[in-house]
């Protein structure tokens, strides 16, 4: 992923050795918006 991201962005971009980290983010809850909830069965 390294050299795609460098060819994407450009060698100069970034640090990357030193600044980008990854992170997996597992929520324990999460909430959404539906401006229609109708459409969407709710109620």
């Amino acid at each position: 992923m390294l050299a795609y991201f460098r060819d994407f962005y450009g060698e100069d971009a970034f640090r990357w050795d030193e600044e980008v980290v990854f992170y997996r983010l597992r929520p324990h809850w999460m909430t959404v918006f539906a401006p229609d909830a109708a459409r969407l069965g709710v109620g």
